[in-house]
């Protein structure tokens, strides 16, 4: 039925690092919706970035397959921010062949934002990748799997940890732990001395910093 016809799209934010929103919204009450992400009910600081956006026959069950395969990267089961590397989520949906409509999903993103608005990213910090050593950690130190306290690696390298006895970098042993074929944010699934590595890595790298 046409009324089930929308807008599925994939968007980031630069003052969410780590965080892809995966939504959906109806043909009818797409600038509006696209209104409210920036300036209205989510109220955020910078404005969103379009990956992704499909025009399909039924967006609330294209939605709903997404959030049912990216389960596991779910921020929050009432908010649809996941924690997963962005290229993941690209690259599942372009397999779909879908009839992509990313230009115009951004356009509506950027009516009404000013050349200000768009440019206060660039005050925004760069952080830097995962580095277990200017996280304070060192070689030999173990880290534990939330999923399974069980499952253990040790650090080798700044980037680089070991499983099973094969060097991987933490991505790759979260990915293949998760059963997935796709890379996972890793972070939140492990801890140090019984602290979550996302909170380690955030105060580590503070998005204030200068």
């Amino acid at each position: 039925m046409d009324d089930k016809r929308g807008i599925f799209y994939i968007l980031t934010n630069d003052a969410m690092p780590g965080l892809v929103k995966i939504g959906k919204t109806q043909m009818d009450d797409v600038q509006k919706k696209m209104d409210q992400l920036y300036s209205g009910i989510t109220s955020v600081p910078l404005p969103f970035h379009c990956l992704f956006a499909a025009e399909v026959e039924d967006c609330d069950k294209m939605e709903k397959l997404a959030h049912r395969v990216f389960k596991e990267a779910r921020l929050n089961p009432r908010r649809e921010f996941f924690i997963i590397d962005a290229e993941a989520i690209l690259e599942w949906v372009r397999l779909m062949n879908l009839k992509e409509v990313t230009p115009q999903l951004q356009k509506a993103l950027d009516k009404d934002v000013t050349k200000e608005e768009k440019d206060a990213v660039k005050k925004l910090p760069k952080r830097p990748p995962l580095n277990f050593f200017e996280m304070g950690m060192h070689i030999g130190d173990e880290l534990v799997f939330v999923n399974n306290p069980n499952v253990k690696v040790i650090i080798q390298e700044a980037k680089k940890v070991t499983y099973e006895g094969e060097l991987y970098s933490l991505t790759a042993v979260t990915k293949i732990l998760l059963n997935k074929s796709y890379d996972v944010q890793p972070t939140s699934y492990w801890t140090y001395n019984g602290r979550n590595l996302h909170n380690i890595y955030d105060e580590t790298y503070p998005l204030n910093e200068e």
